[in-house]
């Protein structure tokens, strides 16, 4: 299956790490006006580096520094960290 196709029907499964649904109330949103993110897209990277590019793990703190991972499940399915 093509990659923007897996994409496309595995994002409906992503989880939202520890962060949870922030709302839409006026009170809730980044600056009164956007909404607050939930998923840091440098795990969305970690997933595609280790589930897609086929990296290992411990390759990850190279290729994004600074950073801890949690796995989001971008492509239904989690490598072993």
């Amino acid at each position: 299956m093509p990659l923007l196709m897996r994409m496309r029907i595995s994002i409906s499964n992503c989880n939202t790490g520890d962060a949870g649904w922030p709302g839409v109330a006026t009170d809730q949103l980044q600056f009164g006006r956007y909404l607050q993110h939930t998923i840091d897209y440098r795990s969305i990277f970690g997933d595609v580096i280790l589930n897609h590019f086929g990296h290992s793990a411990a390759a990850l703190g190279t290729l994004i520094p600074e950073h801890s991972y949690i796995p989001v499940n971008f492509f239904g399915t989690t490598a072993a960290v």
